[in-house]
């Protein structure tokens, strides 16, 4: 009768580490997860060699942008103001 204690404990014991390592699988194993709220992204700052006022933008965030590249439409009209008073 001892033989049958200690093998349904067992078997109980296996039974537990198998529920446990099936709940981690399904319910953790692919779960994403920061420590401090913060996710890693390449990104860049971009500043203009110029003044101006802005038309319109030609991406959205995440974009991917290739070189070249548009990515936003100033007003011409300060320029245009610019070279007729021969400043430029």
């Amino acid at each position: 009768m001892a033989k049958k204690k200690i093998a349904g404990r067992g078997l109980l014991i296996v039974f537990m580490v198998t529920a446990g390592a099936a709940y981690w699988w399904v319910f953790e194993y692919n779960r994403i997860r920061t420590d401090d709220a913060y996710a890693w992204a390449d990104s860049a700052q971009v500043g203009s060699r110029m003044p101006g006022t802005i038309l319109q933008v030609a991406l959205d965030n995440d974009d991917f942008v290739r070189v070249g590249q548009t990515l936003l439409e100033l007003d011409p009209a300060v320029y245009k103001t610019a070279l007729r008073e021969g400043i430029v």
